[in-house]
């Protein structure tokens, strides 16, 4: 069962509450938790930034921080990576930086995030000019997207940095496997052409772009290219922006999104040697193994199962259903759709 402590206190013993549904996601880890209590109820611990650990059993899932209880009852949970999106990255003297040791650091000694970091993500400077404007999630989303690697924080509260899973942790059978996961045309890509600023003229700054690709990719599917900008690094070098774009492009390859995820019941997501999987231990970052899902949405990889990484995972305690989505999957409804536009 999941069990909230809220404030150092055990939430049951504050009062009574709904079944605790988790979300984790990755890149990221714990994303949110969320349940109910009687809106008339009121006592010092649930407040807004309260240190929340959510357990299952006597194991830490996520650590967060309480948001502002809601009039309705509904109390929400925010992971700690989140704190990093408001996070300027500045050394513990203040002063700005683009090394990501030295920017985790300096926000937890300003207190902005309450993770750890106990161990290196990396103690050289990620690009040597900026706009000053760099926010530590954005350090980190770069740093990683350059190394083919994501982040997140992991269940104990720490901050870590690590490449997706390559053996999968859970099957699906084939009764099972394929139902609603198609691959979205509208996610793929074959090429990325990034565009960078080279340098400052008097009438402002100098662009150039650069071209990642998979010629191989293009001719099994037909060329399709997409542009990011890269123009918030400041001043960087052209081979600088080919190593950032090969990164990005590297994390998911040439092949295509998906269009949809699994709700899955008990029973319909085993282990490798076919015992029913214990839903509350299914998480976004794990591999799983679709059986007899023929992998279209890569070029010339057309064998008998489907290795995905799951990039979000939706479970209420006590439940007999999981929502999970897959890494890459492309947005279906217009909210979705309308973020990543604006991102």
């Amino acid at each position: 069962m999941f069990h909230p402590k809220v404030d150092g206190l055990w939430l049951r013993a504050i009062g009574g509450f709904s079944p605790v549904t988790v979300t984790h996601t990755w890149p990221h880890g714990f994303d949110s938790a969320t349940w109910e209590m009687d809106p008339r109820f009121h006592h010092p611990s649930l407040r807004a930034n309260a240190p929340v650990t959510i357990y299952d059993g006597g194991v830490p899932i996520g650590f967060g921080r309480l948001q502002e209880p809601g009039e309705n009852g509904e109390m929400v949970v925010n992971g700690l990576w989140q704190q990093t999106r408001h996070s300027p990255c500045l050394t513990a003297a203040g002063g700005f930086t683009t090394t990501p040791n030295s920017a985790i650091d300096g926000a937890i000694s300003r207190g902005d995030v309450t993770f750890t970091r106990p161990a290196s993500i990396s103690s050289t400077g990620w690009i040597t000019t900026a706009n000053g404007e760099l926010t530590l999630e954005q350090l980190l989303d770069g740093y990683t997207a350059e190394a083919g690697m994501r982040w997140g924080v992991d269940n104990y509260g720490r901050v870590e940095v690590k490449a997706d899973p390559t053996a999968p942790m859970w099957h699906v059978p084939h009764a099972v496997a394929g139902r609603g996961l198609q691959p979205a045309e509208d996610e793929f890509y074959t090429h990325i052409t990034g565009r960078f600023i080279t340098s400052y003229g008097t009438s402002g700054p100098v662009y150039d772009v650069r071209t990642v690709g998979s010629d191989d990719a293009a001719d099994y599917f037909g060329r399709r290219g997409v542009q990011v900008e890269l123009e918030d690094l400041g001043v960087i070098t052209a081979a600088k922006a080919i190593s950032i774009i090969t990164g990005i492009f590297l994390r998911s390859g040439a092949r295509m999104g998906w269009s949809e995820g699994l709700d899955l019941t008990y029973g319909q997501i085993v282990t490798p040697g076919g015992v029913p999987a214990p839903l509350n231990q299914v998480q976004a970052g794990q591999m799983v193994r679709l059986a007899g899902v023929v992998d279209g949405s890569r070029a010339y990889t057309l064998g008998m199962s489907q290795d995905v990484v799951l990039g979000r995972s939706t479970y209420t305690d006590g439940s007999d259903r999981i929502s999970l989505s897959i890494v890459d999957q492309a947005p279906r409804n217009l909210a979705d759709v309308l973020k990543v536009a604006v991102e």
